[in-house]
């Protein structure tokens, strides 16, 4: 008789203890001003997680295999937005009946400046399915959007202000439908701001 075929759709809960954070851990709130944003489509590979069958602490479920790189294609890349100073949230919302929940995962922020620039980027990435890299104040660099489903925007709302003191700019806010969180343990956040294959092509000159 054959041998039985291995589980590999097992997700073990892994449990451990979670102890609370010593107070000179970094628990600051918020995420930088500074995220990385590209379009789906421009992605040429995708960072991996572990396997379900084995995950054997709580952190596997959630980070990437370290070495595991996102990346783009080539001449593509990810651009940098700034977003005004204490305005960026990022947000996981559990969601779901019991049996088959899941993350609804956000990103809201303002965008400061009612500038052509700023509109136009509003207006090319509409309708588009995005990547975001967010980095939290701790050093945790979030990924929102995979290969399977990317961000979108959930509203945006770009105002000039009435009067001369008051604000300009655009609230947007991003989401995306993920059955985990996922944090990035890539370590090419500047790389991914140049174009794929430049500094390939720059070195051989």
């Amino acid at each position: 008789m054959p041998e039985p075929e291995e589980n590999t759709n097992q997700c073990p809960a892994c449990l451990e203890d979670l102890a609370r954070p010593a107070t000179c851990e970094q628990v600051v709130g918020g995420v930088v001003t500074t995220y990385l944003l590209g379009l789906k489509e421009d992605v040429a590979t995708w960072p991996a997680k572990k396997p379900a069958s084995t995950r054997s602490v709580l952190v596997d479920h959630v980070e990437t295999v370290s070495g595991s790189k996102l990346t783009m294609k080539p001449g593509k890349r990810m651009f940098a937005i700034s977003a005004k100073k204490g305005s960026a949230l990022l947000k996981y919302e559990l969601q779901g009946e019991s049996g088959s929940k899941s993350f609804k995962a956000s990103l809201e922020n303002n965008i400061p400046g009612l500038r052509p620039k700023m509109l136009g980027f509003l207006a090319a990435t509409a309708n588009q399915e995005l990547v975001i890299l967010a980095k939290s104040r701790s050093g945790d660099v979030h990924m929102l959007g995979d290969e399977n489903e990317g961000v979108e925007y959930e509203s945006a709302e770009a105002t000039s202000g009435q009067n001369g003191n008051d604000p300009t700019g655009a609230d947007v806010v991003f989401s995306t439908e993920v059955a985990a969180p996922t944090i990035y343990k890539g370590d090419n956040w500047d790389e991914l701001q140049v174009p794929a294959g430049e500094s390939d092509d720059n070195a051989g000159e």
